[in-house]
């Protein structure tokens, strides 16, 4: 992989190295964030985008409060019932609200594309519905 990284290839980068904290935190491994990154983006650590390991960062390091954020906005359901590809969505997506200080529609777009591409047919609504709610 070159060193020009787009957004969206980062983005991707970033669900992916979530997806897999998160099976790591399900089975009660200890996470290597350094590793983790490398191995999402196939690339060394120093040349990941600074962004994309904030992004990363701050997900983890926030998880229980993100986890109950999201959990106080979804009636009669439970963040951590929701495939684990649509948890990391929503967290990358949050999480990037938080660090990057980006547009609400255009994380939300994101997110939808991402549900799109990863998750069952009706996951980008849910998603829309709930980023439109939780982000300001």
């Amino acid at each position: 992989m070159n060193n020009a990284i787009s957004r969206n290839q980062s983005h991707e980068k970033i669900l992916i190295a979530l997806y897999g904290a998160l099976i790591y935190i399900d089975l009660k491994e200890e996470i290597d964030f350094k590793a983790i990154l490398e191995n999402a983006f196939e690339i060394k650590y120093e040349e990941i985008p600074l962004s994309a390991k904030e992004t990363f960062v701050y997900a983890l390091k926030n998880l229980n409060e993100i986890i109950n954020l999201f959990n106080s906005k979804m009636e009669n359901w439970n963040f951590l019932r929701l495939e684990k590809t649509i948890q990391a969505i929503l967290i990358m997506s949050y999480a990037e609200a938080k660090t990057l200080n980006s547009a609400k529609a255009i994380i939300i777009n994101v997110a939808i594309k991402l549900a799109k591409k990863y998750g069952d047919n009706k996951a980008y609504k849910f998603v829309n519905a709930l980023l439109d709610n939780i982000l300001c």
